[in-house]
């Protein structure tokens, strides 16, 4: 019964107790993704380089940042010991 109370409970943004648990899930799973992100466009913001330099290559994927996966995974590193995460 409680559970039928709270899947008709809304909060201010308009989402209830079921679809808000969904969100928090899909946030979970998507940390990751996102700390490498915040990680590669600060070097891209170190780096000085133009934002056409990210465009996307004749296969439609984005080159990046990075010189290839070691140089990210020093990034990621540095960013850890920098406290930037």
């Amino acid at each position: 019964m409680i559970y039928e109370i709270k899947s008709f409970c809304y909060n201010d943004t308009g989402y209830n107790f079921v679809e808000l648990q969904e969100i928090n899930k899909i946030r979970k799973k998507g940390q990751f993704q996102m700390k490498r992100i915040k990680v590669e466009l600060h070097y891209w913001k170190s780096t000085g380089c133009s934002i056409t330099w990210l465009k996307p290559l004749n296969n439609g994927r984005c080159q990046g940042a990075y010189l290839n996966k070691k140089h990210e995974r020093n990034e990621i590193r540095q960013a850890y010991q920098e406290n930037r995460l």
